[in-house]
This record gives structure tokens, sequence and C-alpha cells, in this order.
């Protein structure tokens, strides 16, 4: 599930990715150790499902509409997600507006919709700096992250993915200020045209009283 990971923004790919994978729809599967959003522990493992579709508005603007179900497989934790973002691309960089609607069967996150804006600036075809801000109304709180994304091609089917991101809050759920350091990194694998598989790693780091996470998954992604 891209989307609530972290993850990974679904408006923020490298353009080395997005060279590999068609446009149009993609449907993923996941099953991962721990689930994470932004710093909050929220199920011990998760299946996952999610579909996303690209629509190219023009040359530069790209429409995306995504919904991913969730549900921990050794608890009782499930996720309904669904959201439409729009992208302006220019040379050097991208802007973003998403729209996001959450429903959680969680004692820690109250059901909401997140209204966030973004950017991202691209040093080369391999490295980026993004960031955001907006605003969930299930916490009633100000939301905003930072991060830096590298690709590494390996092949020709194949690349890494590494990213940092910052998370800070004005009361999210209990977390305050700068409160979280997040990573991943993921390996992906283009089986063919249409199917890829992504086995990855994460680790979140608190920056205040929370605990230390690490996890793992793998997803199987297919492109229409």
């Amino acid at each position: 599930m891209k989307a609530p990971a972290c993850w990974i923004s679904l408006l923020c790919l490298a353009t080395v990715i997005a060279e590999d994978m068609p446009y149009g729809v993609e449907f993923v599967a996941g099953i991962r150790s721990g689930y994470l959003q932004k710093g909050l522990n929220l199920a011990d493992d998760l299946i996952d499902l999610q579909f996303q579709s690209n629509i190219t508005l023009n040359k530069s603007t790209t429409l995306t509409v995504a919904a991913w179900q969730g549900a921990e497989i050794s608890g009782a934790f499930q996720e309904f997600g669904a959201q439409v973002g729009l992208t302006k691309d220019y040379k050097a960089f991208s802007l973003s507006a998403e729209l996001s609607y959450y429903s959680f069967e969680s004692t820690i996150m109250e059901s909401g919709a997140e209204f966030m804006l973004g950017g991202d600036y691209y040093f080369s075809d391999y490295f980026s700096l993004y960031a955001g801000v907006g605003y969930h109304d299930g916490a009633e709180s100000i939301v905003g992250q930072a991060g830096i994304s590298g690709t590494q091609r390996l092949n020709d089917d194949s690349f890494l993915e590494l990213k940092a991101e910052l998370n800070v809050a004005d009361s999210y759920f209990g977390r305050d200020g700068l409160y979280a350091l997040t990573s991943r990194l993921s390996y992906t694998y283009n089986v063919n045209s249409t199917f890829s598989l992504t086995p990855f790693a994460a680790a979140t780091i608190p920056l205040d009283d929370g605990s230390s996470d690490l996890s793992g998954g793998v997803w199987i992604e297919v492109f229409f």
C-alpha cells in the first residue's frame, strides 16, 4: 500500500522510475511485518491492497485517483483510504495537491479527511528533495513532512530507492513538534512491463518520547 506508507507519496516518483512503468492503472498487493503512518505504529503486521490510476491532463499535469484497504493479520486494526491528487510538473520541480480520506478501526487514530500541499525539487533523475504541509481534521492538527529521495538503477530491470523523512505536527494524535524520522529502503525488480516485485525495509526513529520501530515487507505490483 504505497499511499499511506509514506509512504511513499503517490505523486513523488522519480523520473527514472516513471520511465520503467507504463501510465494507466496500477494494482498493488502487499504484506508487511508492521505498519506505520507518519511515524505512528498502527499495526504489528498488515495485508493491504491498493488501486491507483494516473490520468494525464496535459504534458505537465497529472490527476491521480487511488483507494486502499488494509487489515492486521494478528489483530483487529483495519484501514480504508481514498485519495485524489493533482500534480503540475515544471523543469526541475513539481507542485502537488492531495485530498485524502482515512477510515480507521484503531484506538490511536481518528477517521477523517486530510488536505496536503507539497512540492518536489529534482537535482537529477536520481535524487530529489520534497516537502508538504496540510491539515488533518480527524486530529484537528496541522501536519508537515520534509524528506529526501534517492534512486539508483542497478540494471534495465531493477533499481534501489532510499527515502528519509522528518515528520512534524501540531498535536497529531499525541505527537507534537518535530517528532519522528522515518526511512525506507526498497528494491524493485520489473519482471516484465506489467508486473514487478518490491521488497522493502522501513525504520522509524522517534525524536520525542516515542519508541523506535523496524519492519519489512513486499509489494506485488501489476500495471495495465
